[in-house]
């Protein structure tokens, strides 16, 4: 069911897919979105605005955003997050100066790996505080807890531990930090309390992928292939 859904988002994206004249940009969204520039200024955005390397942007308590980026990769942030386009760059015909390095602040969200990391996985990147994940081209999502997990259990019932939640649904994935490295493969999870911990493989742990999937998609998202009951054969359901 869940693959399926993927599969019917991508095509989706790529039927919609939008002439970028920046980094990326907002393809979906529910609910209030807004970015924090490098220099400082703050902006609202709304389906189709730009998003552009440097950007810091912050989803509220409902807010579900997919942002598409210009190498076809993309990102979902669930609500209450904080995400940074720290360094972004795609030049067709010069993918020797690509990069994709992210960094999760606060909150979740459901990565698909774009042409930058499928070409040359060692220029895409995405940080937390407790651990840098690198990838090898792959469907994963990313869950860092604070206090603020209370909603969430893992798929044995039990209450989240504060720290950092991480699971892959397609490809795989390492998790890295002081304490060591931990590889996963599709279907696996891995949780990670502090930067000074090993990662560790957990089988029955949450899956941020295939919850924020989930939600977005009964959410109240706007833009491409999002429409219900109007007949159009790209809704999400």
């Amino acid at each position: 069911m869940l693959r399926s859904l993927y599969s019917l988002i991508f095509l989706c994206a790529l039927a919609a897919s939008p002439t970028f004249a920046s980094d990326g940009v907002v393809l979906n969204l529910g609910g209030t979105l807004s970015a924090k520039a490098s220099d400082g200024r703050m902006r609202i955005l709304s389906v189709n605005s730009d998003v552009l390397s440097g950007d810091t942007l912050y989803t509220e308590k409902d807010t579900f955003a997919r942002i598409r980026f210009s190498d076809g990769g993309e990102i979902t942030l669930k609500p209450n997050t904080q995400f940074q386009v720290e360094a972004f760059s795609h030049r067709a015909g010069s993918p020797e100066q690509d990069s994709a390095v992210f960094r999760l602040i606060k909150g979740g969200l459901r990565a698909i790996t774009g042409l930058i990391g499928k070409q040359d996985p060692q220029r895409y990147r995405m940080t937390t505080s407790t651990a840098t994940i690198g990838i090898r081209g792959t469907v994963f999502g990313v869950l860092f807890c604070d206090g603020d997990c209370g909603g969430y259990t893992t798929q044995g019932g039990q209450p989240l531990q504060d720290g950092l939640h991480v699971d892959v649904t397609e490809g795989a994935i390492f998790v890295s930090n002081q304490a060591g490295t931990q590889n996963l493969n599709a279907g696996q999870g891995a949780y990670v309390q502090n930067a000074n911990t090993l990662p560790v493989v957990v089988p029955n742990g949450f899956r941020p992928a295939e919850s924020i999937v989930r939600d977005a998609a009964r959410s109240n998202l706007r833009g491409p292939g999002t429409s219900s009951g109007s007949g159009d054969d790209c809704a999400v359901q």
